[in-house]
């Protein structure tokens, strides 16, 4: 029950068009938490599930997510809501930190056609998996080397670690008669971007210049050849591979 109530409440929080009078509803889920035995579990699950909600941007409001959190605090204890009023507490001070480095990027003429956010999430709180070692495309490395450069410059000692996992982006498309804004991961838009260099590229030469290991290559280009942005010459299968076949833009891609 205390998993399922979890995922209701996730459902209720995410965007979406019909009206509802959440605030009735949560006040009957408090009531419910109050007497449930498995609070512990709820608030294991229910916390993931608040994390992606902020992450992912996607959640109703603000004030619904803390309402539900307030209803938290008051039905299970001050120490079952602790860490997600710390999660909503980084994401209400990165705004800050990312309005004083656009400020930054104007005094230090730091002048980029890349529309760019970060979230400051501390590392004990949040509990992210340890981040792959990857190579960015030059344009987005001098982003990132900018950002590092500005928040030494207000937290002196401190050092950001990069999750690239839990990153996402949009991309418009060139090489189409007409254009299309894609939603990508940080792992699509590294691969797609190579693309800008040359119009075709070997599976192995990808992989050198991503760096991205090939158990999660693979899944990624599968999706990108599914969706017909890209053509490979051969299965892309991990019991039969070849190195050497050819990845390039489709030239049948349409919305």
């Amino acid at each position: 029950m205390a998993q399922h109530l979890a995922r209701n409440c996730d459902q209720l929080l995410r965007k979406k068009k019909e009206e509802i009078d959440l605030e009735i509803i949560f006040n009957q889920i408090k009531i419910l938490l109050y007497y449930m035995q498995d609070k512990d579990v709820f608030v294991q699950f229910y916390s993931k599930l608040f994390a992606k909600r902020l992450i992912n941007q996607i959640s109703i409001s603000n004030d619904y997510e803390q309402l539900m959190i307030s209803n938290i605090e008051v039905a299970c204890g001050f120490e079952f809501a602790y860490k997600m009023k710390q999660m909503y507490q980084d994401i209400e001070t990165s705004k800050t930190i990312l309005d004083q480095y656009h400020r930054y990027c104007e005094t230090e003429q730091f002048i980029s056609k890349i529309n760019f956010s970060v979230m400051i999430l501390k590392a004990n709180v949040w509990l992210f998996s340890t981040p792959l070692n990857i190579i960015l495309p030059n344009k987005l490395q001098c982003i990132v080397n900018n950002f590092n450069k500005f928040y030494k410059h207000i937290h002196n000692g401190r050092k950001l670690t990069w999750i690239y996992q839990h990153s996402k982006g949009e991309l418009q498309t060139l090489f189409t008669d007409q254009v299309y804004t894609l939603q990508v991961s940080m792992y699509q838009m590294i691969i797609l971007l190579l693309f800008n260099n040359a119009l075709e590229w070997t599976l192995e030469k990808i992989q050198d210049e991503t760096q991205i290991k090939i158990d999660l290559l693979l899944p990624l280009l599968n999706t990108l050849v599914e969706s017909k942005i890209l053509t490979s010459t051969q299965s892309l299968d991990p019991a039969n591979l070849d190195m050497n076949c050819i990845i390039k833009l489709s030239n049948d891609f349409r919305r």
